[in-house]
């Protein structure tokens, strides 16, 4: 009894799906093209120049904004947090202190 055909066939098999792999990329290649490019053809030509600093603008503003919103979030968790350690902290020690 021999296993050699069963690897032949594994060997096969990885070569078929590399074989794949490579056409479904060259597929995915120009379907990212053509889904990208519809949208900008459309939209690029409609705006002036003021519209695109104006739209700049806008968004660097909610950027601006988000970061604020993101920040003041991040310190209100680590407070939070903080906040905890030092209820368990001092409930640890007052356990402590009453058992010593």
């Amino acid at each position: 009894m021999s296993f050699g055909g069963h690897v032949y066939d594994m060997i096969a098999r990885q070569r078929l799906n590399r074989d794949q792999l490579s056409r479904r990329r060259e597929r995915n290649k120009d379907y990212n093209g053509r889904k990208h490019s519809w949208h900008l053809d459309q939209m690029v030509p409609t705006l002036s120049a003021e519209e695109l600093t104006r739209i700049g603008k806008q968004i660097k503003v909610r950027e601006e904004q988000q970061r604020q919103r993101t920040f003041r979030l991040q310190l209100i968790v680590m407070a939070a947090i903080l906040a905890v350690v030092l209820v368990i902290g001092f409930v640890a020690a007052y356990v402590w202190k009453l058992s010593g």
